[in-house]
């Protein structure tokens, strides 16, 4: 039964008021069956009211951390526990809320990949409306590929590399992605240096933000220093020449490559730098 200041809210969305809606919704929690009804509204504006303010429950505190969510719910932690995600039950309900279009409106349809990429990112195996198949504009793409790259980075697996998929990685950070760890590897597992980059920039991220273990991120940046790129293998010799990286003891055949890529690297700009002066 709709209590009386619930009644207020109900009969704004009835009436179609989105100035209504708006001030009451500032001053008293939307409920939940009205949230659903303004996310599937026909008016533009009250959709996109409904969107928002969905979006400003899931920073409530009952739905955990907003953009820098700590390990998943029966996953390792940073030291090797499994960890519960205190809010899952809340995203979940908040999930069934959305719609299963990718919006009616490119605003809209950023609004939504912005809205599932936050949840991507708390909910396992979080499944995406079908975005590809409707003629959005390259930034509404690039949001939604987003979305999909942090819920499932496995998608790198399948993605035509392009400037879509670069524009994607580059506006994500490690802690935006469900498994930072799943990420920064497949990224490595391109073998595209411009996503390998991205990799190397990523690793450096979760690192510092305690979300990537020094031995991982150690053990992909041993592995960029095969690559055939230069810029990718300058990039991950001066990872592992911060004092991070030295606290555990580099393998002696890792060691012998890496001082051999050094050599290499050093080798020609010496020799510009002698004939400079």
């Amino acid at each position: 039964m709709t209590t009386p200041p619930d009644a207020a809210l109900h009969a704004a969305l009835d009436r179609a008021d989105a100035a209504l809606l708006a001030r009451l919704s500032a001053t008293r929690a939307c409920p939940s069956d009205l949230l659903g009804r303004m996310v599937r509204h026909p008016a533009p504006r009250i959709r996109h009211l409904g969107l928002t303010l969905l979006a400003e429950r899931l920073d409530e505190p009952g739905s955990g951390p907003g953009n820098a969510p700590g390990p998943r719910r029966g996953e390792p932690g940073p030291g090797g526990g499994a960890t519960e995600d205190r809010g899952s039950g809340q995203v979940d309900r908040l999930t069934r809320l959305l719609p299963d279009s990718p919006g009616s409106s490119p605003e809209e349809s950023l609004l939504l990949a912005r809205l599932h990429a936050r949840i991507a990112v708390r909910r396992p195996a979080h499944r995406l409306p079908d975005w590809r198949a409707g003629r959005l504009p390259v930034r509404v793409r690039i949001a939604w590929l987003r979305a999909e790259l942090l819920g499932d980075p496995a998608v790198l697996r399948t993605e035509p590399v392009g400037e879509l998929l670069y524009r994607a990685v580059r506006e994500s950070r490690a802690a935006d992605a469900h498994r930072p760890d799943r990420l920064v590897a497949e990224l490595v597992d391109t073998g595209d240096p411009v996503l390998r980059i991205e990799a190397l920039r990523l690793a450096r991220d979760g690192l510092h933000a305690g979300l990537l273990a020094p031995a991982f991120v150690r053990g992909r940046l041993l592995h960029l220093v095969d690559a055939p790129d230069h810029d990718v293998v300058t990039g991950a010799l001066h990872a592992l020449a911060e004092p991070w990286a030295a606290v555990t003891p580099v393998a002696q055949a890792a060691l012998t490559r890496v001082v051999g890529r050094v050599a290499r690297y050093a080798g020609p700009a010496a020799r510009q730098s002698r004939h400079r002066h």
